[in-house]
């Protein structure tokens, strides 16, 4: 397991590298390296009732390789679907079987509605007008990630908070990094955006990970 970490921070600093000093081929190679690391952590760590955590890393390396393909729409269309497929997947694990601990969590659980309500409202307001014929899609993408913010808040259990924490920084990242890939596609270029949308999705994923493969949480 330390290995494979060592191994993503490896690969996760690489592919900061190549943003920074546009080395597309190391760019391009470590991108699809990403999930497939982090689905070797949860292959090796043998988490029970695992196949939905590695679905949905699969379908956001799905996701990675379509967006690292240029010039067809269709190319972002599909990585959009594939991270929508993930995040449900992830919402589907979060749920699974835990359903005292959402009890337990109904307070929280409300406050992450009522925040994920008003930065989808905010989003919205100031996105939506720059996307064309995907706002109904885009609207279905918000609403599913706020969907698995809430759903990571629900796992969070107080009397070993650390891996609940975890698991609700990576959703919020996902979050940050999704926000900040939409605007820098559809309204105009962020400075240094793909940097910010990378160094903050290979958190989001790590964090994901690492508080699903806790013993708090199986």
């Amino acid at each position: 397991m330390k290995i494979l970490k060592l191994i993503f921070l490896l690969i996760a600093v690489l592919q900061l590298l190549s943003i920074c000093y546009d080395w597309e081929a190391i760019r391009l190679l470590t991108k699809p390296l990403i999930c497939t690391t982090l689905i070797g952590m949860v292959l090796i760590h043998r988490l029970k009732n695992n196949s939905l955590l590695i679905l949905a890393l699969a379908a956001c390396l799905s996701g990675d390789v379509f967006l690292m393909l240029k010039g067809e729409e269709w190319f972002f269309i599909a990585g959009l679907a594939s991270f929508l497929t993930g995040h449900l997947l992830y919402v589907l694990f979060f749920l699974k079987g835990r359903s005292s601990q959402y009890q337990k969590n109904k307070p929280l659980i409300i406050t992450a509605v009522l925040t994920m309500t008003v930065i989808i409202t905010f989003i919205a307001k100031e996105l939506l007008p720059y996307v064309g014929e995907l706002k109904v899609p885009v609207m279905i993408y918000m609403i599913v990630i706020g969907l698995m913010f809430v759903a990571a808040t629900g796992r969070l259990d107080k009397r070993q908070p650390s891996h609940g924490l975890m698991l609700i920084a990576g959703a919020a990242l996902f979050v940050i990094s999704d926000t900040i890939l939409a605007f820098n596609q559809f309204v105009s270029p962020i400075s240094n955006g793909h940097f910010f949308v990378m160094i903050t999705y290979m958190a989001a994923q790590y964090f994901l990970v690492s508080g699903s493969l806790a013993k708090e949480v199986n």
